[in-house]
């Protein structure tokens, strides 16, 4: 999940002990000493000492940010395990935060001197530094400290938090029990009409989830994503990323992936007729004011949902909603964007199926998981999600199967199938589906038009990006 933990504090303060100790979290921790050692092993010193090689420093801090950018690329929760004792040592992270969409905290680790000097002495030899650069450290820390400015304008990063420990980030179930029903409401792909058909005008009362792929394959995009800029911003209407959205945040970020000489690597689809959908018509200045809305909406996707539903006298609900699926309800702050947006396993997967019975063998045998990893802690949670059709639609709307512990709602309507929408209600949960829609999504496969005109799309891929 997109989440960077920044360790603060002295050599001797805990840092490192602390993500030792805690065991789940070393596959989430980036160290500097470590690329230090990796390339340098270690150097002796004048007096004689073997200790980590701080002249690779530079070298070390750039590998490190080029491995800090590739997880925040696939939205994997980052710790790094450094001093941070100064405003300079945040700025690497600033431009990658925001790039990417990654909210950044503070953890601090407070040390007297003394207590320092002695935890340093009889840390593993190769480990150790001078008490001179331990004093020197330990000013600098107390100048960060004594400044009073925000945390946010003495780190240049936007929106920065201080926590005391890592469960304070762990996501937590929103109560959203004030609405009358919660509408989950699968792939969109594009499909205005039958969306329409569906929702209708949105009630104050309901509150909607989209499970992501608002574009792409269908022939309304451009009226899809107005809707999508209409309420992207209100309170009872979210909108979680599925891997056709990531099209638009890789647009508006230029974070496509690079061929090998260095052209973007764009799905042709969004290429060749998503996007000239969207900009036809409008002019430079319309493009321009476009991009910046869209910039805006990309900022408000979401990883996923995890949300609690109850009622006076009933039990409550809980649900955690992805774009993908996943196999077992962790911690989110543990299962990475990518896995949530693109789903466990191949697209054929049968992830609902497998949801179940990992929960089920859980919650009823306890075996067979990873207890060093953080569980959702609620006994029951029924997964919602989109992106495949892992359950047979229309059997789940005769009746005939009704799913345990993990719902699709994939329904392949840019193909002429179905729009599933999933219902929470105060008593009950239920599908609705929403009729076919008489057109083809092949359309993208053909030449490089619509509706009769030809674009550059190599010129408007990049428009007010350049």
């Amino acid at each position: 999940m997109k989440k960077l933990v920044l360790l603060q504090g002295i050599p001797g303060s805990g840092k490192s002990t602390f993500i030792k100790q805690s065991k789940n979290l070393e596959p989430y921790t980036l160290s500097p000493d470590v690329y230090r050692m990796q390339l340098a092993g270690l150097s002796m010193t004048e007096d004689g000492l073997m200790r980590i090689d701080q002249s690779v420093s530079n070298l070390a801090f750039k590998r490190m940010l080029e491995d800090l950018e590739y997880r925040m690329k696939n939205g994997v929760f980052t710790i790094i395990d450094a001093t941070h004792t100064h405003s300079k040592s945040f700025k690497n992270y600033r431009g990658l935060a925001e790039k990417y969409g990654y909210d950044v905290y503070l953890l601090p680790f407070d040390v007297d001197l003394d207590t320092a000097i002695e935890r340093n002495s009889n840390r593993a030899f190769y480990k150790q530094v001078s008490n001179e650069v331990i004093e020197k450290m330990y000013d600098n820390l107390k100048a960060f400290n004594e400044d009073t400015r925000s945390l946010e304008e003495k780190t240049g990063i936007k929106n920065i938090k201080y926590i005391e420990k890592i469960e304070d980030i762990y996501v937590k179930p929103t109560d959203v029990s004030k609405y009358d029903e919660i509408k989950v409401i699968g792939d969109v792909h594009g499909c205005y009409d039958v969306l329409q058909e569906a929702l209708g005008e949105l009630n104050d009362n309901t509150l909607y989830i989209f499970t992501g792929d608002m574009l792409d394959r269908g022939i309304q995009n451009k009226e899809v994503l107005n809707f999508c800029f209409e309420h992207m911003h209100d309170e009872n209407v979210i909108f979680i990323e599925g891997n056709h959205d990531t099209h638009l945040k890789n647009y508006v970020n230029k974070t496509f992936p690079t061929g090998k000489k260095g052209n973007a690597i764009v799905p042709q689809q969004f290429k060749q007729f998503t996007l000239p959908q969207l900009l036809d018509g409008l002019n430079d200045t319309e493009k321009q004011e476009f991009f910046l809305k869209l910039k805006e909406f990309c900022s408000v996707l979401k990883d996923c949902m995890f949300i609690s539903y109850s009622v006076e006298g009933a039990k409550t609900q809980y649900f955690f909603i992805t774009h993908g699926g996943v196999t077992f309800p962790y911690q989110p702050i543990y299962i990475s964007s990518i896995q949530m947006i693109k789903g466990v396993g191949p697209h054929e997967f049968d992830v609902d199926s497998a949801y179940s019975k990992t929960t089920c063998d859980f919650y009823t045998k306890r075996t067979g998981y990873d207890y060093e990893m953080p569980v959702q802690t609620i006994k029951v949670v029924t997964q919602v999600h989109g992106h495949r059709m892992s359950t047979n639609i229309d059997s789940v709307v005769d009746n005939e199967f009704l799913p345990s512990g993990s719902v699709c709602l994939e329904g392949s309507v840019e193909t002429g199938g179905k729009l599933v929408v999933y219902t929470i209600h105060k008593d009950e949960c239920d599908y609705e589906i929403c009729g076919k829609l008489h057109h083809s999504h092949y359309v993208w496969r053909g030449l490089n038009t619509y509706e009769n005109k030809v674009f550059d799309t190599d010129k408007i891929l990049y428009f007010g990006t350049r």
